[in-house]
């Protein structure tokens, strides 16, 4: 498994994407915590068991996700069908 932390638009969220032999890509969107000290997930969805497609990860990566190189390079991954490689992006 690899995956990259991409840099959110809304600072309270930490963006997780990435790819997996097993379950293909996947996206975990997570909202702060709960008052038990549990991770609030928004979104977690991969290609496997989630239905995730490269079309709708890149749509939640446009929503989510605040411009920058290392979110073009992700995308630029995801489009080419491409491993996303961690330590690979800088942040």
């Amino acid at each position: 498994m690899s995956r990259v932390r991409l840099p959110a638009k809304n600072p309270a969220h930490e963006i997780i994407v990435g790819s997996d032999h097993a379950c293909g890509y996947f996206i975990q969107i997570f909202n702060g915590v709960d008052e038990e000290g549990e991770d609030v997930l928004l979104l977690d969805q991969d290609s496997l068991l989630g239905g995730l497609t490269r079309e709708s990860l890149i749509n939640h990566i446009d929503e989510y996700v605040e411009d920058s190189d290392i979110k073009e390079s992700v995308c630029y991954a995801i489009r080419m069908n491409l491993q996303i490689l961690e330590g690979r992006y800088n942040v």
